[in-house]
């Protein structure tokens, strides 16, 4: 009686396909939607979401490096001194410190409410830099919008991975 259970487990194991080439319809892990994306636009609806993609991809590049053109102003406004490379420098560390949980953070609250809510950060982070009153704010509110950048950078080539074919991917992310 054991051999024969034995025997009906081995031959079941035997006749059923290696784990990783199983594929069930509710499994989302990344080795099994490879080249089957379930979100993928109609070019129609594509031509309308790249562009604004890449508006809102220009307008965290902008934050990032037109900064620069101000700094001679701004540090001598608020007597930064040494501390000047700051102005850019805090938006870049907290762009970069804060990529590496955007992505997970849109697949929790969804990719549009995170691009929205960063956007926001950007604005938000900018606006109150425009009015800071010592070299400790504008670092601050620097830093806010460099959360917010970097999550946009982030999250607009997750959203654009998403919606596109792999085959067609770079042509859309070069745009």
């Amino acid at each position: 009686m054991a051999n024969r259970n034995y025997d009906a487990k081995v031959g079941a194991a035997q006749d059923a396909p290696p784990p990783e080439t199983r594929a069930s319809d509710d499994d989302d892990s990344d080795a099994q939607s490879i080249g089957h994306q379930r979100m993928l636009l109609p070019r129609a609806a594509l031509l309308i979401a790249v562009p604004a993609l890449s508006v809102a991809l220009f307008v965290s590049f902008i934050d990032q490096t037109g900064v620069s053109t101000a700094v001679p102003g701004v540090s001598a406004a608020l007597a930064t001194g040494a501390a000047t490379p700051w102005i850019g420098a805090s938006f870049l560390i907290a762009s970069t410190a804060f990529q590496l949980v955007n992505g997970r953070l849109s697949d929790i609250f969804g990719r549009k409410n995170c691009l929205l809510l960063c956007l926001g950060l950007v604005a938000l982070g900018d606006l109150l830099a425009g009015f800071a009153q010592t070299k400790e704010q504008l670092f601050a509110f620097r830093a806010v919008a460099g959360v917010g950048g970097g999550a946009v950078n982030s999250i607009v080539m997750i959203i654009v991975s998403d919606v596109t074919t792999l085959e067609n991917r770079g042509k859309y992310q070069a745009m």
